[in-house]
């Protein structure tokens, strides 16, 4: 498997909000595939399925996702993706139209590496990738 070819995950419930975090990754320099999730049960459900099926190399880079959404919300898929030992050095942003304090610290508690309000510059997402990720593409 070749690490460059992992994906970013992107859970998001909102259409035009998953179109505008797209050209984010995009204008970032972050040329990986995307794979999209409406909700917080189906990122859970594939990411799931790659744990299970032993299969690295379907898991992301990196994992961008929205605080509020159906079903599981944001900060229940970082507790999760937390809590699972193939997943727990994986940079997990979520971006969200909030900016209460105790949303950002929910989110920071429960395991995210970032929280950025909806919708950050491209230069911002290319360096908190680096950060954590070292090199984007």
């Amino acid at each position: 498997m070749n690490p460059n070819d992992r994906c970013v995950l992107l859970v998001e419930d909102d259409p035009d909000d998953q179109f505008f975090i797209n050209r984010i990754l995009h204008k970032a320099g972050i040329d990986r595939p995307t794979v999209t999730m409406n909700n917080g049960q189906s990122a859970i459900d594939y990411l799931s399925a790659a744990i299970a099926a032993e299969r690295p190399d379907l898991l992301p880079f990196l994992i961008v996702t929205d605080l509020k959404m159906p079903l599981v919300n944001g900060i229940e898929l970082c507790r999760w993706v937390r809590s699972k030992e193939a997943l727990r050095e994986v940079p997990l942003i979520v971006m969200s139209s909030s900016s209460l304090q105790r949303d950002i610290d929910a989110a920071m508690e429960a395991g995210a590496t970032s929280f950025r309000q909806k919708f950050p510059q491209a230069g911002e997402v290319a360096s908190l990738v680096e950060a954590h990720c070292g090199k984007r593409s």
